[in-house]
């Protein structure tokens, strides 16, 4: 009877083989998410020091520089008004200036989203800035992620300087949900290999014995 364990143990390691590579390629895709991420945050922070520079020039400097950044920029007050903002922001919210600064950073945010929202510009105020993620509905319902850094303009305004990040971390958690998945994967194939190997060399034992008692027979 042919002993049909050393084929389903090699099996074994070539589909091992075959998930541990998909592993390590899910592993280093989060990696190089991770490093565009952090990247992200450095031009943030840049684009965060020019618009510092830009306002100690002048306010018209100041204005010229919200209307023209490729960044998206908005400013509110203490009671989280929209003041003003430019067009880069206008598009990524999709709607107009007029209707903007009759609204509240609390029209763009859902229910759950709120208190987020009142812990960022508590520490801006009290430090003098605030850094994070923040999250927009727009006008067509999709929330936008943005890497936000938020600077204090004077006791009643915040400047907001971001990054549209939302593609980032969806792929960020895609990766993270396949990777769950092909661990769960081969969880379960080591599970049925090792029966399958079990049963296998059961099999085996069986028609040797059945030869034995042919041959003494």
């Amino acid at each position: 009877a042919k002993d049909v364990t050393s084929d389903v143990s090699a099996m074994l390691s070539y589909t091992l083989s075959v998930v541990f590579m998909t592993m390590v390629f899910c592993i280093i895709s989060l990696m190089l998410i991770r490093v565009g991420f952090n990247r992200t945050v450095g031009t943030l922070e840049k684009a965060h020091e020019l618009t510092i520079n830009k306002l100690l020039v002048s306010e018209e400097k100041h204005k010229e520089y919200i209307d023209n950044s490729p960044m998206s920029i908005f400013t509110t007050n203490d009671s989280k008004i929209f003041t003003d903002a430019n067009k880069r922001f206008l598009d990524m919210t999709g709607i107009s200036k007029n209707e903007l600064v009759v609204k509240s950073l609390y029209d763009f945010v859902t229910d759950n989203r709120r208190n987020d929202i009142n812990k960022f510009y508590s520490k801006a105020f009290h430090e003098g800035s605030n850094s994070g993620v923040l999250y927009i509905v727009n006008r067509t319902g999709k929330e936008i992620a943005m890497m936000a850094k938020a600077v204090k303009m004077s006791e009643r305004s915040l400047l907001f300087n971001c990054l549209d990040i939302t593609h980032s971390i969806e792929m960020e958690n895609k990766l993270k949900e396949l990777n769950f998945e092909l661990e769960t994967m081969n969880r379960n194939l080591e599970k049925r290999i090792e029966e399958e190997v079990e049963k296998n060399r059961r099999q085996s034992h069986i028609l040797a014995e059945q030869k034995k008692l042919a041959d003494m027979g």
